[in-house]
C-alpha cells in the first residue's frame, strides 16, 4: 500500500540519488543526505524523504521525516555492530515525527555506551506512525552498579542517565524479526519503564509484532522495576505474534501477571500468541494467522481471531 507522504505536503526533498552539492531539496532535484535537509530547514519542517535506502543518520531536532510510501523508505544498517547507533535518537535531537520510515538489519552491541539500540531520551519524545521495524537485534543484559538490565532493549533508556525520560508513540507500526538478546539477565522490546527515576510513556496502537528468531530466556515485551509507578503504557488494538517454541514474557518478572504490575498499564483489545503472563488467560495464545508473512503479507486471513487489530492495512 503506498501513503503519497501521508498526505502531508514536504517542503524540501531526499533521495539516495539526490546531490548535497547541486540539489537545491525540490522533488526533482532532491539532496541525498538527512544532514543536509534538516540543517537547510527551521524547526517544524515536512521533509520529504523519497523511496530508497539510505545511510543512517543523526537527525536534526524538531523535524518531521516523511516517507513516500510504507516500506519504500529504509535507513539500512546491514548488520554492522555499531558502538555509536545509540546516538540516533537521545535527548540531544528530539522530538522527531517519523512517517512511513523503516529501520532495517541493524545490530546495538552491549555495554554502558551501547545498549538500547534506539536510545529515545528526552521528555519531547519521537512519534512513529506507519514505520516499519525490521531484522533488528537489541543486546541488553546490563547490569550496571546492580541496576536493573531489564530497562535496556530496543527502545529504552541509557543505562548511565537515570533521571532521563522515554516518551515514545508508535501508530500502526510493524514489527517483524525482532530479536532479543537478554545477556543471561532480562531483556525487552520496550525498556527503561519506572526503574529508579526514570519516568517512561509509551502509546503503542494498531501495531504488528512478530517474533520469528530464537529468543533466550527472559525475554520480555516491557521490562523494568514493578515498584517505581512513574510510567504510563497505553497498549491497544496490536497483534503480538510469537512463532517460536520458546514463549515470552509479557513483562520481565515471571512471578508478577498483568494484574499485579504496577506500571499503569492500560491493556486492552490486543491479539497476542505464545506468551507467558503467568495468568493462563486464553487471550494470549491467540494465533492471527496472517496471509503470508514471510513474503511481508500482514493481512489477516479471514477466520483469524485477530480481526480489528493491528495494522491492517499492511
Amino acid at each position: 500500500m503506498s501513503i503519497a507522504f501521508d498526505n502531508l505536503t514536504p517542503i524540501v526533498y531526499i533521495s539516495p540519488d539526490g546531490d548535497d552539492d547541486v540539489g537545491d531539496g525540490s522533488y526533482e532535484n532532491p539532496w541525498q543526505s538527512m544532514s543536509k535537509a534538516g540543517t537547510s530547514t527551521k524547526d517544524g519542517a515536512i521533509i520529504g524523504v523519497k523511496n530508497g535506502e539510505y545511510e543512517i543518520q543523526t537527525p536534526t531536532p524538531n523535524r518531521i521525516w516523511v516517507g513516500e510510501s510504507r516500506g519504500g523508505v529504509f535507513f539500512d544498517d546491514h548488520e554492522t555492530t555499531l558502538t555509536n547507533f545509540r546516538v540516533f535518537l537521545t535527548s540531544s535531537n528530539l522530538p522527531n515525527t517519523f512517517i512511513n520510515i523503516g529501520w532495517r538489519n541493524i545490530i546495538a552491541t552491549t555495554g554502558v555506551n551501547a545498549s538500547p539500540t534506539f536510545s529515545t531520551q528526552g521528555s519531547g519524545g519521537v512519534y512513529f506512525k506507519y514505520c516499519v521495524f525490521k531484522n533488528v537485534s537489541a543486546m541488553g543484559g546490563l547490569n550496571i552498579g546492580g541496576a536493573s538490565s531489564s530497562r535496556g532493549g530496543l527502545f529504552g533508556i541509557e543505562n548511565y542517565n537515570q533521571n532521563s525520560y522515554i516518551y515514545n508513540t508508535f501508530i500502526g507500526c510493524l514489527f517483524d524479526d525482532i530479536y532479543v538478546n537478554a545477556g543471561g539477565t532480562w531483556g525487552a522490546v520496550f525498556g527503561g519503564n519506572g526503574h529508579l527515576t526514570y519516568t517512561t510513556t509509551y502509546n503503542i496502537y494498531n501495531c504488528t509484532f512478530r517474533f520469528v528468531r530464537t529468543l533466550p530466556n527472559y525475554a520480555c515485551l516491557f521490562g523494568g522495576d514493578r515498584t517505581y509507578n512513574t510510567n504510563t503504557i497505553t497498549f491497544k488494538n496490536n497483534i503480538v505474534s510469537n512463532e517460536q517454541s520458546t514463549n515470552i514474557f509479557l513483562v520481565n518478572r515471571s512471578s508478577y501477571d498483568l494484574l499485579n504490575v504496577n506500571w499503569n498499564l492500560n491493556f486492552y483489545n490486543n491479539c497476542m500468541y505464545n506468551f507467558n503472563t503467568n495468568g493462563g488467560d486464553s487471550d494470549y495464545n491467540l494465533d492471527p494467522k496472517f496471509i503470508d508473512p514471510d513474503n511481508g503479507n500482514f493481512r489477516l486471513q479471514t477466520s483469524s481471531p485477530c480481526l480489528g487489530a493491528g495494522t491492517g492495512v499492511i
